[in-house]
């Protein structure tokens, strides 16, 4: 019994920055598999830079945030991920790089590459794995989850392609790390 209460046990999970969401969801453990829905430019990547930044600056040394990007360039995810952590608009950052550097260092302890934003465009499940087992995770990020290819899976109606997509990612949250994905819904 007490090692079903250990596994359960939130006390030491992953805070969110927005209070509301650790008073009805609780802090993110292993196994935690959340999807952000909404319609286009709606803020579905706004809101996982935001969240994204705040747990990756609680990871301890050598943990990461790994985020699969297929939306758009790269560049453009990270730089609204430093505009979250420093907490000031992109154009600030580009206004003085040094200390926007100085700060960002600071509260990721250290790391500037506590985040790894990964072009995914064109991956299958079998890309993503690859990455996961290679870096040692705190948090997977997939924006959007349902750009991704299902490896080895003969073409099929999508309704079932994306059945497979979901479960999958949800076995990424039990077998390594909280995952969080996008989708247009």
């Amino acid at each position: 019994m007490d090692s079903l209460i250990k596994i359960c046990d939130r006390s030491e999970g992953l805070k969110w920055r927005l209070s509301f969401l650790n008073a009805g969801l609780g802090p993110l453990i292993a196994g935690d598999f959340g999807i952000i829905a909404a319609a286009k430019n709606s803020g579905k990547t706004s809101f996982l830079t935001s969240e994204g930044a705040f747990i990756a600056s609680q990871l301890p040394k050598g943990k990461c945030v790994l985020w699969f990007n297929n939306e758009g360039p790269e560049q453009r995810v990270l730089l609204r991920i430093w505009s979250s952590v420093c907490g000031v608009p992109e154009k600030q950052i580009a206004l003085n790089t040094e200390a926007a550097k100085e700060y960002y260092n600071r509260v990721m302890g250290g790391d500037v590459n506590k985040i790894k934003v990964v072009n995914a465009n064109g991956f299958s499940t079998r890309n993503i794995e690859e990455l996961v087992t290679k870096y040692d995770c705190g948090l997977i990020i997939i924006d959007q989850l349902d750009n991704v290819r299902s490896a080895g899976r003969k073409e099929e109606m999508e309704i079932n392609r994306l059945k497979h997509l979901y479960q999958w990612a949800r076995g990424l949250a039990k077998n390594y790390c909280p995952v969080l994905v996008a989708t247009q819904g």
